[in-house]
């Protein structure tokens, strides 16, 4: 073989697995890295993931071409056609990573036009065409495809020049034009005297109100939240005010209709409002909750997960703590050696069934919890902290516990419940620290959600019998809330329907030392629950009752 024909071999297997890295590129790159993934990243991504990934271009392309190489000497005949195929097989991967990089906009308009059905035809259209033209006309399809492939072989340049110039200006804080500030705290102010008012809220990522309270399964057991709720106000019929994280926990932090929110930077996040209006950065342009706590003379703190809450709220909070999404930000070569097989491997179909959840994305699930949880368990023990609010990545997937054994777990196949079981193990961790710190009868307890179970949103992996058989093909919008007063030892259950952003005005309300018995509180959701649309109220859930007590079944008292 000719130095020529052998330069050529080697510039198509470079171009076309370079192409494969796509996925990997498109987040590593600063210029190729959408903005709305800055809002999500807690700095930029590790050096170490910048060499894998040339490295892995490298190897990859070197032993293509070195496989071909020699099937063409080799002069067998199974051989080649051997090479043929594996070279149609990072054609066709290569060809799915470019499609994936189509605008979200367009993809999402592909398929509402086409539907299922029209893709999978036109799939098959296409695949039926290379079949044919590779039995009829082999050498005129492969002399197009690397023809196609020399064409793009300068972005195998220019993606290595850019990663290594990206890796060359490193600096830990860096990422193009985004700069990732270490936040500070807020400067703690004065210890407010005893029977100052102290809320606690708790946020479950996903939990909802049937898996966890109407149609628990017998063998699912929740002694913390059945505990909690035999001496809390307990709403049947709560609904979030939206259906993702997003959008929920911008609305319950601004106490405003949320209708629709986009990640503009780093610290950034457009919002549209309903019925009107909205901002190009919501967080700066409305007063929040932290704000307003801190000016009525509270410490505020959060121990959170998604939203990067301590680089939005350092001017109002004393303490803070954030895991976000997973984002190439581990300095390890086994994570980074992972994450690119998973890339690379995620737009097949089938492949992407079987790498979800990944075990690195449950260890990765599960650091986030451990340090949400740890830093909560510090601000519920500070008496100095007037408001905490917590919010938690579980029921939320991937599953990282095993309520069988009673332990976390990033191995075999959980579901939903195991994570529902390791809320329930929250919470009571949480009980016994206000206990021990004698703050629990001080404290304003509150549990809720920001949406609930989307079971049939599992990355492709598909639910499990138990999850299929609670599911039983109906879909439930309600989520759990539960209010404990300050020494409240009864129940009280309240059945009309309501938006729980609410709640905004209600963790107001309870530091300004007001709604301190369950008969005010009842009194307040009854007279503000119509104030704001339910958007996802749904047909034939809406109790019936009357006005007043008729609508409220009771304890036995305060």
């Amino acid at each position: 073989m000719s130095s020529q024909r052998a330069a050529r071999d080697l510039l198509v297997c470079v171009s076309l697995v370079n192409l494969c890295f796509l996925r990997v590129w498109a987040q590593l790159l600063p210029g190729a890295t959408p903005v709305s993934n800055l809002y999500y990243m807690r700095g930029p991504p590790a050096r170490l993931h910048y060499v894998a990934a040339l490295l892995g271009v490298a190897l990859l392309a070197g032993a293509a071409w070195g496989l071909g190489s020699w099937a063409r000497r080799s002069g067998s005949r199974g051989f080649e056609n051997a090479a043929r195929a594996g070279f149609l097989g990072a054609l066709l991967l290569a060809a799915n990573a470019v499609l994936d990089q189509l605008p979200f906009g367009l993809r999402s308009a592909l398929h509402g036009n086409l539907a299922a059905a029209g893709v999978a035809l036109l799939a098959l259209a296409c695949a039926g065409a290379a079949a044919w033209s590779l039995w009829r006309r082999p050498a005129r399809l492969f002399r197009v495809a690397e023809g196609v492939a020399l064409a793009l072989s300068p972005f195998a340049l220019l993606t290595a020049s850019q990663a290594i110039w990206t890796l060359a200006r490193h600096d830990g804080h860096s990422f193009g034009a985004a700069v990732f500030r270490s936040p500070a705290s807020a400067s703690a102010l004065p210890a407010r005297g005893p029977g100052s008012p102290r809320v606690v809220w708790i946020v479950f990522d996903e939990l909802e109100q049937r898996a966890a309270f109407s149609e628990r399964p017998p063998d699912l057991v929740l002694p913390a939240f059945d505990r909690l709720r035999s001496e809390a106000l307990f709403a049947t019929h709560a609904y979030p005010p939206a259906g993702d994280t997003r959008l929920s926990m911008a609305a319950y932090l601004l106490g405003l209709p949320v209708e629709r929110v986009e990640p503009k930077g780093v610290a950034t996040l457009a919002c549209a409002l309903e019925g009107g209006g909205g901002s190009e950065d919501c967080w700066e342009d409305f007063p929040n909750l932290f704000a307003r706590a801190r000016d009525a003379g509270f410490n505020a703190a959060v121990a959170g997960w998604y939203h990067p809450y301590c680089r939005l709220f350092e001017r109002a909070l004393t303490a803070c703590a954030w895991a976000g999404l997973p984002y190439w930000e581990e300095e390890s070569w086994g994570d980074s050696i992972g994450r690119l097989w998973e890339e690379l491997l995620r737009p097949v179909p089938l492949v992407r069934t079987w790498l979800s959840p990944s075990e690195r994305s449950r260890r990765a699930h599960l650091r986030a919890y451990r340090e949400i949880l740890g830093a909560a368990l510090a601000m519920v023990s500070d008496p100095a902290i007037g408001l905490a609010l917590l919010h938690f990545p579980v029921p939320h997937r991937p599953d990282i516990f095993d309520r069988q054994r009673g332990v976390e777990s990033v191995e075999g196949r959980n579901s939903y419940l195991d994570n529902l079981a390791l809320a329930d193990r929250t919470l009571a961790a949480l009980r016994r620290e206000l206990e021990r710190g004698g703050l629990w009868d001080a404290t304003t307890l509150i549990v809720t959600s920001d949406h609930w179970w989307r079971a049939l949103n599992r990355d492709g992996w598909g639910l499990d019998p138990e999850e299929r058989e609670l599911l039983d093909g109906r879909f439930d919008k309600r989520v759990p809330f539960l209010v404990r007063l300050p020494g409240q030892t009864r129940s009280q259950r309240y059945e009309p329907s309501f938006n729980t952003l609410l709640l905004h005005d209600l963790v107001l309300e309870r530091l300004a030392a007001r709604l301190g018995s369950p008969g005010e509180l009842v009194a307040w959701l009854d007279a503000r629950r119509t104030s704001l649309r339910n958007p996802h109220l749904q047909v034939g859930t809406e109790p019936r009752a009357r006005a007043g007590q008729a609508r409220i079944a009771a304890g036995p008292g305060f």
